[in-house]
């Protein structure tokens, strides 16, 4: 793989430059003045690799290219060699299928890892190179430092997908964990591991520049009409930026032709809706549950009352698997029957996912095989007392239970915070009724260009396009580069 240029920054405009300048200092812009082409909300992994997609980096199929899709491996042959800005994704993304509904997605995924889903480690079609005559001034507007949710992780939770399948282009995530002394293990990482990975990654890149943390956007609003002229700034986006003492410091305005939605999908933590919610021993978060583990005494844990986790999905069975390693006795409430596995627990290989399997035994047994485990299928909460007291239901005439616990850890799901948004952006998502769910109900988006469809000039990528694995995630990201950057070009030409 090209790897031309990964040790020079590819700013190298005036107006990147003066961002740099300002963005050191997080300088308050109450007069509106400073405009760029793009400013993408959200600092994870996808805005990660947009930053160096907007850098001036880009992708080429290799000269000899070779992949299993027959359809496929026709096409890059007809364009070895050629740069994949400059080709018709749609042409290319025809015909193939993968677990994403965005063509795109599928395309890149296939050139970066062909043939994943069949175990293969074969290399990447592509090789990059970086011109930095290319690049796009933008800002990465992040709440905390580049990874997104991932710095927010427990730790030590073991990743979902391969942990080569976490890796951003040119920088070897493989490599990284050598270099840095840690090892896989069944080939997955832990989310400390992936978190330092993009810090790294943003650095090792020269996109520090682009990064501005500790920044709480409030409003982003169309100032101007659709026009196009796709170098209008049309939007205008307000925030404040919040110092290390959690004090907010200064506030700032900005104004951009293109705005990029790319916040995840973890900002808000998804509530039963029952009375008692809100009392201090009821948490929802990672943070709240390593609390529970720190405050522990060591030697002592298995004196103290049960921790009662809700849920049947993988975060519910991360947090069983931290409070058991921590020797806490556990109630796991949940709310489908004994037998049934709750949001595809069942469907991971034992292999790679041993202790997913694990907790899917100890759910499914019941009470009996395991000391200090207690699993109640068919369960859910009527209310939280005072006095860390619990109303559980249970199946029909069944007793109700009245339980003592030391905490409570609900895992039911997570939604995106868009509150900055008109009417919490609902007016972007597929079904405007409802709220914007990834899952069921993401953003509406031009499948090529992951424009939305109700504001022309903002995008969405990852999670909000409904692609929550970072391996599909940066089909969207190169999508909305390629849409940008031919834009840029086009108005170029006019002027």
């Amino acid at each position: 793989m090209e790897t031309s240029g990964s040790s020079e920054c590819c700013c190298g405009m005036e107006d990147a430059e003066r961002v740099t300048e300002q963005a050191s200092e997080v300088v308050v812009f109450d007069d509106g003045s400073l405009t760029l082409p793009v400013i993408v909300v959200g600092n994870g992994p996808s805005a990660i690799f947009l930053s160096l997609l907007l850098s001036g980096w880009r992708p080429q199929i290799v000269s000899e290219p070779s992949h299993s899709n027959p359809l496929l491996d026709c096409k890059l042959k007809e364009l070895a060699g050629q740069g994949l800005f400059e080709q018709d994704l749609e042409y290319l993304s025809q015909g193939l299928e993968g677990r994403t509904s965005n063509p795109v997605s599928l395309l890149l995924d296939a050139l970066l890892r062909p043939d994943a889903d069949c175990g293969s480690e074969q290399p990447s079609l592509l090789d990059w190179h970086c011109d930095s005559s290319r690049a796009i001034p933008h800002l990465v507007l992040g709440r905390g430092p580049p990874g997104g949710s991932w710095n927010d992780m427990e730790g030590s939770m073991r990743t979902l997908s391969l942990g080569s399948w976490m890796e951003l282009p040119v920088l070897s995530f493989k490599d990284w964990m050598l270099e840095n002394r840690r090892n896989f293990r069944n080939d997955r990482a832990t989310a400390a591991d992936v978190a330092a990975y993009y810090r790294h990654y943003v650095h090792a890149m020269c996109l520090d520049c682009r990064f501005i943390t500790g920044t709480h956007v409030t409003s982003v609003k169309r100032i101007t009409p659709p026009a196009h002229d796709h170098s209008v700034a049309s939007w205008e986006v307000n925030g404040h930026h919040v110092g290390t003492d959690q004090q907010v410091n200064k506030s700032f305005r900005v104004r951009a032709a293109t705005v990029v939605l790319a916040t995840g999908s973890t900002d808000m933590a998804v509530k039963l809706g029952v009375p008692g919610e809100e009392l201090s021993y009821v948490g929802h978060t990672a943070q709240h549950l390593e609390a529970i583990l720190k405050e522990t005494p060591k030697g002592l844990s298995a004196t103290f009352p049960p921790v009662l986790v809700i849920g049947g999905g993988f975060s519910a069975a991360d947090a069983v698997l931290a409070l058991r390693h921590a020797g806490l006795p556990v109630i796991h409430a949940f709310r489908s029957p004994p037998g049934v596995s709750g949001h595809g627990l069942a469907q991971l290989p034992s292999s790679l996912y041993p202790e997913y399997h694990k907790v899917l035994q100890m759910m499914h047994l019941g009470n009996e095989s395991y000391y200090g485990f207690t699993s109640l299928p068919s369960h859910r909460v009527l209310c939280f007392l005072p006095n860390n007291k619990v109303l559980l239901a249970g199946p029909s005439n069944s007793p109700l239970i009245a339980q003592t616990v030391l905490a409570v850890a609900v895992r039911i799901g997570s939604a995106p915070d868009l509150s900055f948004l008109p009417e919490g952006g609902q007016a972007l998502a597929r079904y405007p009724n409802d709220r914007i769910n990834p899952r069921s109900n993401p953003v509406a988006l031009e499948p090529l260009t992951h424009e939305t469809e109700a504001e022309p000039g903002l995008f969405a990528i990852g999670p909000l396009a409904g692609d929550k694995f970072v391996r599909f995630s940066l089909g969207g990201v190169l999508a909305v580069a390629v849409c940008i950057a031919s834009r840029q070009e086009t108005e170029s030409i006019k002027t």
